[in-house]
């Protein structure tokens, strides 16, 4: 129990073989997901403003909302784009938990 595992030659055979999901990877599905939710984020400030001139004043379609909401409505983005994110980690966390069996 008292031997010093920084010098054990197979603890890097272990850590290699239960990596965790790679950095690239992660950054890889992140940018892939930006796309679909930068749309849906859109489609959510075009149904907001169509709702708001319908039932509020007409003036939202051409109004500061319209002009200057863009700050407001990108805020909306990491929002969505944090479940994305906490899936990554939790999967990152289960797999490097996952113990592999060392072939000598």
């Amino acid at each position: 129990m008292g031997e010093d595992l920084h010098h054990d030659p197979g603890i890097l055979k272990r850590r290699e073989q239960a990596h965790p999901i790679p950095a690239d990877r992660k950054k890889s599905v992140l940018t892939l997901a930006t796309l679909p939710l930068l749309i849906v984020k859109n489609g959510i400030r075009i149904v907001t403003l169509s709702l708001l001139s319908v039932y509020v004043d007409p003036r939202f379609l051409t109004g500061s909302l319209h002009r200057d909401g863009g700050i407001l409505f990108f805020l909306l983005a990491p929002v969505l784009l944090a479940p994305f994110l906490l899936l990554l980690q939790v999967l990152d966390r289960t797999r490097s938990a996952i113990s592999y069996p060392v072939t000598p």
